[in-house]
C-alpha cells in the first residue's frame, strides 16, 4: 500500500511538545506493521503551509490530507500568529490538486469543520478527476486528545477498507458507518461532520444528516464521477 495519507501539523502550544504523530505511527503499525506508512510535515505560517502542499503535490500517491492545528470557524491558526482563511486554503488546494489527486480533507482542528468551510473547499470548478470529494472535521471546540482519538478511528477504517480492496469513496462510507455504529454519541458531542457535494444539485450534504441509502447513493455518485 502506498503512502495515501499525509499529516500536516502546526505547533500547538509554546513550550509543549504535543503532536499527533505518535498516534499515526501507532495506527500504521496496527495496519501495516510499519510506523512510517504516511507522509508527515510541519508548518508555521501560510507561506510554509503553501510550500508543504506543493511538496506533497509531487507525491502522487497522496489521496487524503489530514491537517492538525488550531482553528476558528473561518480559518486555520498558525504558530506565527497568522491565519489561513478557508478561501485562501481553497486556492492553495486548487493549485496543489492540479498536480496530484487529493480526494479528502480531514481537519483535526476546532471549529473549522463546518458547512461554510466545506462549501469553499468542495469546488465544482475543477475537473472531476482533480476535485476534492469529501471534507471532515469539527464545528465545535474539541478536546485535543479526544478529537485525535476519533480522527485515528475514522482514518483507520478508511485505510483499512482500502487495503481490503474497496474504492476510496466506499472506504469513506465504511468509516462513516463505523462511527455511526460505534461512536455516534461521541462524534455528535464534538460536532463532527463529513461533507460531500451532491452530484445532481451541487448542494453540500452532511453524510451524518441523511439516511443510510442516501449516503450510499452519494458515494456511488462520486465513484461514477471518478470513472
Amino acid at each position: 500500500m502506498s503512502r495515501r495519507l499525509a499529516v500536516v501539523e502546526a505547533e500547538w502550544w509554546n513550550g509543549y511538545s504535543h503532536t499527533v504523530k505518535p498516534f499515526f505511527e501507532g495506527l500504521f503499525f496496527n495496519l501495516m506493521r510499519q510506523r512510517d506508512g504516511f507522509y508527515y510535515e510541519r508548518f508555521v505560517g501560510p507561506d510554509s503551509f503553501a510550500e508543504v502542499l506543493q511538496h506533497l503535490a509531487r507525491k502522487r500517491d497522496v489521496r487524503i490530507l489530514y491537517i492538525a492545528s488550531h482553528g476558528s470557524s473561518a480559518s486555520l491558526g498558525c504558530p506565527n500568529g497568522d491565519e489561513i482563511s478557508r478561501r485562501h486554503l481553497a486556492k492553495l488546494l486548487q493549485m496543489a490538486n492540479s498536480e496530484t489527486r487529493l480526494d479528502g480533507l480531514y481537519f483535526g482542528s476546532c471549529l473549522v469543520g463546518n458547512q461554510a468551510t466545506a462549501k469553499a473547499l468542495l469546488s465544482s470548478e475543477q475537473s472531476a478527476h482533480q476535485r476534492v470529494k469529501w471534507v471532515a472535521g469539527y464545528e465545535k471546540s474539541v478536546d485535543w486528545l479526544e478529537s485525535t482519538l476519533l480522527d485515528v478511528f475514522f482514518l483507520k477504517h478508511v485505510l483499512g477498507a482500502e487495503m481490503e480492496g474497496l474504492t476510496p469513496n466506499k472506504a469513506v462510507l465504511r468509516a462513516c458507518n463505523e462511527i455511526l455504529y460505534k461512536a455516534e454519541g461521541f462524534a455528535y458531542e464534538m460536532g463532527f461532520h463529513l461533507y460531500v457535494r451532491q452530484k445532481k444539485t451541487g448542494s453540500i450534504v452532511d453524510l451524518y444528516d441523511v439516511k443510510a441509502e442516501d449516503r450510499e447513493q452519494y458515494m456511488a455518485e462520486l465513484d461514477s464521477a471518478d470513472g
